[in-house]
């Protein structure tokens, strides 16, 4: 038996024994290698949106928050703007109109440019808030 069908039938049977943490054990292992583990907060107008831990490769504060979006069934909507990167627009019902809007922070510190230029280490702390401007 190949390592990758001896991992995934482990990994099944784990499922089957151990419920969300055969989960989160499989999400471990079975990430690409290089992979940041970073926890994510989306906080909006009403509370949060989403809370946990995601892995990501190659992250950025971008990637991050799309694949918590993923993980908490949220939309996320990007407008790309040349020479200036990406802004995200909407994050679940909450879309950018005026002076409201999403921004974020990594490790407390706001964020100076594009959230897809922003790369992302392991242990990092990425929070993206609502705000009225």
């Amino acid at each position: 038996m190949g390592r990758a069908r001896l991992a995934f039938a482990v990994a099944l049977l784990a499922l089957l024994l151990g419920g969300a943490g055969a989960l989160a054990w499989w999400s471990a292992v079975s990430a690409p290698a290089g992979a940041a583990q970073v926890h994510v907060e989306i906080v909006g107008p009403q509370g949060a949106l989403f809370n946990g831990t995601v892995r990501v490769a190659n992250a950025t504060a971008l990637s991050a928050l799309q694949e918590a979006a993923r993980a908490g069934n949220l939309t996320v909507e990007v407008v790309e703007y040349p020479g200036m990167g990406a802004y995200v627009s909407r994050i679940g019902p909450y879309s950018a109109h005026g002076g409201a809007g999403w921004v974020y922070e990594v490790d407390g510190v706001s964020g100076d440019r594009s959230a897809a230029r922003l790369p992302l280490h392991d242990g990092d702390s990425l929070r993206w808030s609502w705000t009225d401007g």
